[in-house]
């Protein structure tokens, strides 16, 4: 005899309740599932669209960056060629106008030498010395272009017969006479004049004038002597005639040495190694 028993009618509802219970489950599962991958879908969308958004809001940025910088750069490269160009003119106009100051002060010192010479030639006649004020006339007339034709120099003033003056440690006024002051942009020379040149005249120039330039000060107001600063200063002997021995003291000295002759004057020793007695510069013999 079977043991098996047929299921009840209770049972079988209860079965097939939860069936559709399972089934009611199963699809509700799906459906959120489903739910679920839209909403991330909708998420990835727009996250993405998101990205894309801040990418192109980066190159906007990027774009207007570059345009601005372009128009600064631009901007800038107008104003430096403005700015040059200005400063040529300006230059032009700089140039031009000491251009017309210099060619004024050549003008202005050109007519101060010929009334220079003129004064000179008139008192030359009056004095008693004759032979002596002769030779000062004739070098002082024609030194600075001698001196210009003979070496480097580039000089563009000359100033003779100037009375000066200094002061010793003690308080004591000593006169004194430079004969000539030749002088230009970065050079001086002091010209001494004789008649006859004599050794004892080198040394006395030397230790006077020449060494100790900067110590002296015109006795007129009227009278500036050319600064020494930023220049070279040589000394020079000017002379109708020498004595023995006079010229070979000179050039030993390094100095240069003019002989006058007539109307005119040159160079005796154009090969003389001559010496700057800046007191900035080296010892010298």
């Amino acid at each position: 005899m079977s043991t098996d028993k047929k299921p009840s009618y209770i049972d079988s509802k209860l079965a097939a309740f939860t069936d559709r219970v399972e089934a009611a489950l199963e699809k509700e599962r799906q459906e959120r599932k489903e739910e679920r991958k839209e909403y991330e879908a909708k998420r990835e969308k727009e996250r993405k669209e998101y990205e894309a958004k801040l990418e192109k809001e980066r190159k906007d940025r990027i774009a207007e960056r570059k345009e601005h910088d372009a128009k600064r750069e631009k901007e800038r490269k107008e104003y430096e060629a403005k700015r040059e160009k200005e400063r040529k003119e300006e230059r032009k106009e700089y140039e031009a106008k000491r251009e017309k100051e210099r060619k004024e002060y050549e003008a202005k010192r050109e007519k101060e030498r010929k009334e220079y010479r003129r004064e000179v030639a008139v008192e030359a006649g009056k004095l008693s010395d004759m032979w002596g004020k002769l030779a000062e006339f004739v070098i002082a007339s024609g030194i600075l272009e001698l001196l210009n034709r003979h070496g480097d120099f580039n000089l563009n003033d000359t100033l003779p017969d100037i009375k000066v003056r200094c002061q010793d440690e003690q308080g004591k006024f000593e006169n004194g006479q430079i004969d000539i002051i030749v002088s230009g942009e970065r050079d001086l020379v002091i010209v001494e004049t004789k008649t006859t040149l004599e050794a004892s005249d080198v040394n006395h120039f030397l230790k006077k004038y020449l060494r100790d330039y900067d110590r002296w000060q015109p006795v007129s107001q009227h009278i500036t002597l050319p600064s020494s600063a930023g220049r070279r200063i040589f000394g020079c002997m000017a002379y109708m005639k020498a004595d023995d021995g006079a010229e070979d003291a000179a050039v030993r000295e390094g100095l240069l040495t003019v002989h006058a002759f007539g109307d005119s004057c040159d160079i005796a020793h154009p090969d003389t190694v001559l010496v700057d007695y800046h007191p900035d510069r080296q010892a010298r013999p």
